[in-house]
């Protein structure tokens, strides 16, 4: 899967685009006490495997999205997995360095293809 780009045929045969939706507020990290929530409502596209990348932005209704940088997999030690204020500046830190991102126009035949391997799963 790619942010920019056409990566997702690169895929083997079997890639799909997993979409889900989460409304504001949800935790950002969903796993750990002290998360902060998302200010607004964000979509989550995933490959069907992890190594496929992952990709959570709100849409601005402008022809821009707000694009989150959350990781793929929740990898910390147990002391900070367990300590609700270092979850909270880790997910604070997500929403400070949101980037706003412009859409191109999408190329008919390319968006023709991600549709036919959507997946929503919510």
């Amino acid at each position: 899967m790619a942010v920019k780009g056409n990566t997702f045929k690169d895929a083997s045969g079997d890639f799909e685009l997993h979409v889900i939706h989460y409304p504001a507020g949800t935790p950002i990290d969903p796993y750990d006490a002290g998360s902060v929530g998302y200010p607004k409502d964000v979509v989550m596209l995933t490959g069907k495997y992890g190594y496929q990348g992952i990709l959570v932005y709100s849409s601005n209704h402008d022809g821009t999205i707000t694009s989150y940088p959350v990781p793929s997999h929740w990898q910390m030690p147990a002391d900070q997995a367990s300590d609700p204020a270092f979850i909270k500046k880790t997910t604070q830190e997500i929403i400070d360095h949101a980037s706003v991102v412009v859409i191109p126009t999408g190329n008919p035949n390319d968006v023709k293809q991600l549709i036919n391997v959507t997946v929503i799963d919510n």
